[in-house]
């Protein structure tokens, strides 16, 4: 399967490609993720209105657990898989590891992945890593709905009829793949179980500097994250699988000064007026 989705991603914007991520792995996410709800700073921790958490915020200071998925042969084979002969220019642009708690974990209503971005140089993909099986919590997905393009908020009010919706029922190590512009929602976790699905956006390299609110500094500073990912994977002696960036020596300035946490929103950069954000409260958006 991990060598045969993009006919059925090109057709349905969603796809899921089961056991990626091996036990091990899993385990040592979870336990890193738990970790850190109770350590990190409380501004990485976002919380409902009941104070359950619903969203670790950037997962790559938090443990090398997550630079080693990020740089696990099977994510890089999925990404040159994606982005083809852009794959020397990919950057992951987002990280956040959503959190749903047992019996009440958070809802997240009908959205496209647009909050910081217009889709107009390509496609962009987001790798949801499952660290927990989420078949009494699926994420449910309107097959197909990224032909429609970017919807603002207005647009989507023609798209609430959950009929459309297909779930798909992950398990633990499974990575489902999905075009930002699929639509896709998913209800309150009701279960006994919590359910931890771990968010991986990617983008070239042109696709931020063209159509993003990013700028060049900001997309090498997220690059060298993989790039010092994978470079650690072969310093331990790991398994890893080769990316030839195409701006490597950019990076050497950042490799020096590596951050870990490169924030998504500045003075800048915010999700203020954007008419494709698809949540009333912009902190909600996953």
């Amino acid at each position: 399967m991990i060598n045969d989705f993009k006919e059925k991603l090109s057709r349905n914007g969603v796809v899921n490609i089961p056991g990626v991520i091996d036990p091990e792995l899993i385990s040592r996410a979870i336990l890193a993720t738990n970790r850190a709800i109770e350590q990190v700073p409380e501004e990485d921790v976002l919380r409902d209105a009941n104070g359950k958490v619903r969203k670790l915020c950037y997962a790559f200071d938090k443990g090398d657990v997550f630079l080693d998925i990020l740089s696990h042969p099977r994510i890089i084979h999925i990404l040159k898989r994606l982005y083809g002969s852009d794959v020397g220019m990919i950057v992951p642009t987002w990280e956040d590891v959503l959190i749903k708690e047992p019996d009440g974990g958070v809802r997240v209503g009908i959205h496209q992945d647009l909050g910081l971005q217009s889709v107009t140089r390509g496609d962009v993909f987001s790798l949801a890593i499952h660290f927990h099986d989420c078949t009494d919590n699926p994420v449910f997905f309107y097959e197909g709905s990224h032909q429609l393009g970017p919807l603002t908020r207005e647009d989507i009010q023609n798209c609430l009829d959950k009929n459309l919706y297909v779930p798909y029922p992950s398990k633990a190590g499974d990575v489902d793949i999905h075009n930002v512009l699929t639509l896709h929602y998913s209800e309150m976790n009701k279960s006994y179980y919590p359910r931890y699905t771990w968010y991986l956006e990617f983008r070239t390299m042109d696709q931020i500097l063209a159509d993003s609110p990013w700028d060049e500094r900001w997309a090498l500073s997220r690059q060298v994250i993989l790039f010092h990912a994978i470079e650690e994977r072969k310093r331990m002696g790991m398994d890893y699988e080769e990316i030839d960036f195409a701006r490597a020596s950019h990076l050497a300035e950042y490799i020096k000064n590596l951050n870990l946490r490169v924030p998504h929103v500045s003075s800048t950069v915010s999700y203020s007026d954007n008419e494709y954000n698809h949540f009333a409260d912009h902190d909600t958006l996953f």
